[in-house]
């Protein structure tokens, strides 16, 4: 039996650290996430120049709904692009809604100088879920909300 102790060890280390990554991943998501999420809900490939500056996502309920939020900065001829290819795109229209992003959303983008003044064009898609665009006055930053429910 006491062969089996180190082994038996290094197994239940491995598990409880692998629980606790998954744990942390799923509060605190990598780039790639982001990412996905717009791919998904664009149908845009990323662009290359892109950086996401910062990001939030709720954990999500029982039903796998969450809301994710990112501002992300890229290349002028990438956010031309982007604005472009979207004000083309049939599933994209203008959000002429009161209210444009959630309330805790706007909190996040005014951490970084972005408030609802500074963004020129929002639109509004709904692919994977309802997923708003807007394009910040400054040619060179996105911001995006996606929101299922």
């Amino acid at each position: 039996m006491k062969n089996y102790k180190k082994p038996a060890l290094t197994i239940f280390i491995l598990i409880l650290f692998s629980l606790a990554y998954f744990i942390y991943a799923a509060f605190y998501p990598n780039d790639s996430f982001y990412r996905k999420d717009f791919e998904k809900n664009t149908a845009l490939a990323f662009p290359i120049s892109a950086v996401i500056i910062k990001k939030e996502v709720t954990f999500p309920d029982i039903h796998g709904t969450y809301t994710s939020k990112a501002i992300i900065r890229l290349s002028v001829q990438d956010y031309h692009t982007v604005y472009q290819k979207l004000m083309t795109d049939p599933v994209f229209k203008a959000d002429t809604s009161s209210y444009h992003f959630l309330e805790d959303t706007l909190e996040f983008f005014k951490t970084k100088g972005i408030d609802e003044n500074k963004i020129n064009t929002i639109l509004i898609g709904v692919r994977e879920a309802q997923f708003k665009v807007g394009f910040v006055n400054d040619s060179k930053t996105i911001v995006f909300e996606r929101h299922s429910s």
